[in-house]
């Protein structure tokens, strides 16, 4: 199983060898939420494990939150523009197209994976002070063509 893929390709391939895993290994991989610091890898890899079909039996299975944000940005306190539309997460045609098998979940429940031996908890919600989301986030409303506050109190973090 692998959780999350980092911000980019790049880093996921550091990471991969030098824990000397072999990807193709990789049964699962779970994305704790969508933010590109956490998916950014995701179709690097699939891609290159598609190419790669020496040792790869299937593709792996990707577990993911079923609410997906079409784009998210800054509009700091104060400012009438968001200041940065942030990097996109890979879009669930995406990931299909590369061959893996997309199974998404939603609510407060959590489900298991991998024959039942991992447990993933299933949406947290943001309760504390401190886990307020990042200052000035909002999340585009493609329906409405409109940039709106993101949800603090009811966050996709699993």
């Amino acid at each position: 199983m692998l959780f999350d893929t980092g911000p980019d390709g790049r880093a996921l391939e550091r990471n991969i060898a030098a824990l000397k895993v072999p990807p193709q290994q990789i049964e699962t991989i779970v994305l704790s939420h969508w933010h590109a610091d956490h998916t950014g890898g995701l179709l690097t890899l699939l891609k290159a494990l598609r190419a790669s079909s020496a040792g790869v039996s299937s593709m792996p299975v990707v577990d993911a939150h079923a609410s997906y944000p079409p784009a998210r940005g800054i509009l700091p306190p104060g400012a009438t523009q968001v200041l940065v539309r942030l990097p996109a997460d890979p879009k669930f045609d995406e990931i299909r197209d590369t061959g893996a098998t997309l199974k998404t979940f939603d609510g407060p429940l959590g489900h298991t994976i991998l024959n039942e031996t991992v447990w993933v908890s299933g949406q947290i919600p943001r309760e504390l002070a401190w886990d307020g989301g990042l200052i000035g986030s909002v999340r585009w409303n493609p329906e409405e063509k409109a940039w709106h506050p993101d949800e603090v109190r009811s966050s996709c973090h699993r």
